[in-house]
């Protein structure tokens, strides 16, 4: 797996730091029909979605066909379907859409690190260990959360990340590295 580049929002000195990302497998769309109110997909290669899985879908105009987190009914290896709110609908582009679908992250564990540089020492360390991230499986989502007091504690700084996705059997997945700031408190109460 590539890893991804990645600049994290800046962190605020003594204000809570929330955030969260989505790690979601990507498939290219070859055709999308819409026979009312069922839109019906077909990917590129061989998608492995089960009926009942949850797609996006990202890149169809009109916007309304894109898909954030929806269940699916797969057809077979290339072709699935889901049914829309509402009628009279016509695809009139998908050139580069995507179907996605999040990563299974059942019983992984995520680790990252904040240095100022890659051998200097730990600034903050966030984990699903010490609950500043947190994995929803269903979606693929990891989000950070970072209380104010621990950031109050941080020197107005850049510096170097990556985050790393532990997985049972023992592999070790780095999902993206990069950039990081901490900017200074200026107001003082």
């Amino acid at each position: 797996m590539g890893t991804a580049k990645l600049t994290l929002p800046p962190l605020q000195q003594g204000a809570t730091f929330s955030h969260s990302i989505y790690w979601k497998c990507a498939k290219d769309i070859n055709s999308i029909v819409v026979a009312d109110p069922i839109v019906t997909v077909v990917t590129k290669i061989a998608h492995d979605y089960t009926t009942g899985d949850l797609i996006s879908i990202q890149g169809v105009v009109p916007a309304i066909l894109n898909l954030i987190d929806t269940s699916v009914t797969v057809v077979d290896a290339y072709t699935f379907t889901y049914a829309v709110p509402t009628t009279g609908l016509t695809v009139s582009s998908y050139n580069k859409s995507k179907s996605l679908k999040a990563i299974d992250l059942t019983n992984c564990t995520a680790a990252q690190h904040l240095r100022e540089t890659p051998t200097s020492i730990l600034l903050l360390e966030l984990s699903t260990l010490n609950g500043r991230l947190s994995i929803d499986i269903p979606t693929g989502k990891i989000t950070y959360l970072v209380d104010a007091v621990t950031t109050a504690a941080l020197p107005p700084i850049k510096g170097v990340t990556d985050l790393e996705i532990y997985w049972p059997d023992g592999t070790v997945d780095r999902l993206f590295e990069g950039n990081w700031t901490v900017k200074a408190e200026v107001t003082h109460v």
